[in-house]
């Protein structure tokens, strides 16, 4: 690929600096990063949790790949990063994460259709310094009115949504809206950062970047978007039989630019189990976590219930290209499973609930699945969590290297 380096002699800055640092200015050392020259010059934050170096392109711009180039010299300390984007400097986004152990020279991280910013952060994702010798933005100017419309939307998607009241809290690498009519165990999950915390540290390390995945119980889809951040977001679909945590659902999505995740709301059925146009009740529980389809109506943590459509797993499957399942939908699991045909899915994660169905039942559902030629992953499994493989080799992580020389701006 050719273009220019957006990045060059713009101005930076980045979180510390240390006494290898060229200056003790953070917006000084930072121009080593892009002043264009490959040399043995580089930067050097402090030692901390997460470090960061970042560039303000001074404008909005459409970004295709941002290249890194380590040093020489201690080059395993950059091998986990992140890239972020932020088009007001505040707010930032996941853009690409590397996982794999992969020690590098030059490292391409290629961006996800529709990426845009005007900021681009490298964070190193752990505890030590960060130190590079470049890094190279490409991509190309947004128009004025396309950057004014993004702009604003991004100003509006970091306020809680008109008549609620709450507050956009940090969970991981999301931004989500936090209602304060939500149960206080959520609440609690949700401010603490705890919130599905297993599942979103177990996706990354079985997700490939060509996946495309189907997710059954989005919830207020912290997981969705882990999902989206491996994959992309147009490689993901997923359903909720709440109306409601799937409104919120989606302006999460939104606010975190992700909005090409197709969600949707019903119940998904096998075509053993599946009627065409079938409508199911479903029941919403005080703690949304806690919606399910075999309540009673007269429990008194049920506050209600709605009529959902079905949708038949196998057609989702096939019209989507699915290869992978992630499912954590309250004990609805075993019936969605057992029966099912599951050809082409290479990898299934499950969130089990023998508690609410069973263990009899649940371990109908893990046989069911292992005669489906699906073997337990024991190394991640764990806390609930399953995972079934029907491939025994660890999926590889995103190593997207490149060499090729690419025009420099002048």
């Amino acid at each position: 690929m050719t273009g220019l380096n957006l990045a060059q002699g713009c101005s930076a800055t980045q979180s510390s600096t240390s006494k290898w640092s060229t200056s003790q200015h953070p917006d000084i050392d930072a121009l080593i990063a892009v002043n264009g020259r490959i040399s043995d010059d580089f930067i050097h934050s402090g030692a901390e949790v997460n470090p960061w170096w970042q560039v303000d392109l001074g404008g909005v711009h459409s970004i295709s790949e941002v290249v890194i180039y380590n040093r020489d010299t201690f080059q395993s300390r950059l091998r986990h990063f992140s890239v972020l984007t932020s088009l007001d400097g505040i707010y930032w986004n996941v853009a690409y994460k590397k996982y794999s152990d992969q020690v590098f020279n030059e490292y391409t991280s290629k961006m996800h259709s529709g990426t845009a910013a005007r900021y681009v952060r490298v964070r190193l994702d752990g505890p030590g310094p960060l130190h590079f010798r470049q890094c190279e933005v490409f991509g190309e100017p947004l128009n004025p009115e396309l950057s004014e419309q993004l702009l604003a939307e991004n100003a509006g998607n970091n306020a809680p949504p008109d008549g609620r009241a709450g507050k956009i809290v940090q969970v991981g690498d999301f931004r989500i809206f936090v209602d304060r009519e939500y149960d206080r165990a959520i609440q609690s999950s949700l401010l603490s950062g705890n919130y599905e915390a297993r599942e979103r540290k177990l996706i990354p390390s079985i997700l490939r970047p060509s996946d495309r995945v189907l997710e059954v119980g989005t919830a207020i889809g912290s997981v969705t978007m882990m999902l989206a951040a491996v994959v992309g977001a147009q490689n993901v679909v997923t359903f909720d039989a709440n109306p409601a945590v799937v409104k919120d659902a989606i302006d999460n999505f939104k606010r975190n630019g992700l909005r090409d995740i197709v969600a949707r709301t019903g119940v998904l059925k096998n075509r053993s189990k599946y009627t065409a146009n079938e409508e199911v009740d479903f029941f919403i529980s005080r703690a949304f976590w806690a919606s399910r389809l075999d309540a009673d109506i007269n429990d008194k943590n049920i506050i209600g219930s709605v009529k959902v459509p079905a949708f038949c797993l196998e057609d989702e499957i096939s019209s989507r290209g699915i290869n992978v399942i992630v499912c954590d939908i309250e004990g609805g699991e075993v019936d969605l499973f057992i029966g099912s045909d599951l050809t082409g899915i290479r990898l299934v994660f499950v969130e089990t609930h023998y508690w609410s169905v069973g263990i009899e039942a649940t371990d109908r559902m893990v046989k069911y699945l292992i005669d489906q030629g699906f073997g337990i992953d024991l190394g991640i499994s764990g806390g609930h969590c399953t995972v079934f493989r029907r491939d025994c080799e660890t999926p590889a992580r995103p190593a997207q290297m490149g060499s090729k020389k690419r025009a420099r701006k002048k």
